[in-house]
């Protein structure tokens, strides 16, 4: 059974240092059973990237995190869920749920109902949009740093 499912917005300060990477570090560290989408592998990839090219990461440091992430991967410190056609059709109804009220991004509904297929504990984002959806489509949230 999977405890926490982690989007990439925080599975990004475990990989470069943030001012709440501490915060999230020590939570995830005392966690078992970490799922994500299938999703977090090209959007962490693409945020490293984004990073090194504003400067705030050194290649070096791009290397080494992207070094890390196959390694989760590849260990299986976090079980990525497969996008199929079930997760689009379940995102979709997300999509239809939270209109007008919250202008989901496809990439957040698809987090959403990942989360949904896999039955964590409690969903893990830092992502204030995907928090409001959750909040409304009532699954369980991480605490956020105070």
């Amino acid at each position: 059974m999977y405890k926490l499912y982690l989007d990439t917005s925080i599975y990004l300060k475990l990989l470069v240092y943030e001012p709440d990477t501490s915060f999230y570090a020590e939570l995830i560290d005392q966690q078992e059973g970490v799922c994500s989408s299938e999703l977090i592998m090209t959007e962490a990839y693409s945020a490293l990237l984004r990073k090194e090219r504003e400067k705030s990461i050194s290649p070096s440091h791009r290397a080494e995190a992207l070094e890390q992430m196959n390694q989760d991967f590849r260990e299986g410190a976090i079980q990525l869920i497969k996008l199929d056609n079930e997760i689009f059709q379940i995102a979709n109804q997300i999509l239809e749920i939270c209109s007008p009220k919250i202008a989901l991004r496809s990439l957040d509904a698809l987090h959403l109902a990942s989360y949904q297929m896999c039955k964590p504990h409690t969903l893990w984002t830092s992502d204030i949009k995907m928090r409001c959806a959750a909040e409304q489509l009532k699954f369980a949230l991480s605490p956020l740093p105070s």
